[in-house]
């Protein structure tokens, strides 16, 4: 078995790290993959990228297109996310108010309730034949648990975004309040929970979604030319980029109307997601980083220098 030395081996943020990956992957839920990578987004990557004027944010489940919604019949598969267990999928989505740029679907089907075994009645025994308690009598097996639909979850909610905003400041130095302020998206976030091996191919199976929300994204942002993004598989990431000139557009209202339409770009499943050299470096004997992992430093810091040259700070 592996140890650290002593307690005073790491920094307090360190040993956060640790203890999140460790519950999470004793857990095996993606959800508890969200505690590491809030730590790695919050503490390792902007803890100290900007300063005022410049500020960023990190927000979890953020709605890439919740003013611009450039739909296609494409863009919006919605991926069905099964639990292994009876609780609510971590990838759900659970809005039952207004959908603020959320799309939820419910198939017509839906999934067949748990059997319970309850003695079967079709009336209440005379009290002749009964030699149980009389409050018995008035017993009522309990319903079966209502059948519910899947629930689905759209394409334009990555895991976590990371937005930069820059204040604006008044000529004499001075900033009105309320706070008056320009952001655009400058990282997104896939995280999907580790089952089984894993080889450098298991990212590709992500890249399809990641796609979609690059496009949502470029939508929303019209100013964003490059747009990072870290897709990772429990512990193990890897970092590429999209940008706007290779990316698949979406059709204009009118297109997706007319049923002539036709689309002059490559097929959807060819990926535009690109490499960023500095960091394919780095990878190019496993095709990943691990968090625990002195290489998954050195990645991280050439991630977020390569953020700081997209944000134009």
């Amino acid at each position: 078995m592996n140890q650290f030395a002593s307690i005073h081996d790491k920094s307090p943020i360190a040993w956060h790290l640790h203890l999140a990956i460790a519950d999470a992957g004793a857990d095996g839920r993606e959800a508890l993959w969200y505690g590491p990578w809030d730590i790695v987004l919050r503490h390792y990557l902007f803890a100290l990228f900007c300063q005022p004027p410049y500020l960023t944010i990190t927000y979890p489940q953020f709605p890439v297109s919740k003013k611009i919604d450039t739909y296609d019949s494409e863009d919006d598969v919605i991926v069905i996310e099964d639990s292994d267990d009876e609780e609510d999928s971590d990838d759900e989505d659970d809005d039952e108010g207004g959908n603020d740029g959320r799309t939820t679907c419910f198939p017509s089907t839906s999934r067949t309730p748990h059997k319970r075994r309850y003695p079967m009645r079709h009336a209440a025994p005379s009290p002749e034949t009964f030699r149980g308690s009389p409050s018995e009598l008035m017993h009522t097996p309990p319903k079966l648990p209502a059948s519910r639909p899947r629930k689905m979850r759209s394409t334009r909610i990555p895991d976590f975004a990371q937005l930069l905003y820059k204040l604006k400041i008044n000529s004499d130095g001075a900033i009105d309040c309320p706070i008056r302020y320009v952001k655009r998206i400058l990282l997104l976030v896939e995280i999907k929970r580790h089952r089984g091996a894993l080889l450098a191919e298991s990212f590709l199976e992500i890249l399809p979604q990641t796609d979609q929300q690059a496009r949502h994204a470029f939508a929303t942002c019209p100013d964003i030319r490059m747009l990072g993004f870290i897709i990772a598989i429990g512990a193990y990431w890897t970092y590429v980029e999209y940008d706007r000139n290779h990316n698949r557009p979406s059709p204009s209202r009118s297109g997706q109307r007319d049923p002539t339409y036709m689309s002059s770009t490559p097929s959807p499943y060819h990926s535009s997601a690109l490499e960023y050299p500095p960091f394919a470096s780095l990878i190019a004997s496993e095709g990943f980083l691990c968090l625990e992992e002195p290489s998954s430093d050195q990645g991280l810091a050439i991630v977020q220098k390569r953020l700081k040259q997209l944000s134009g700070m």
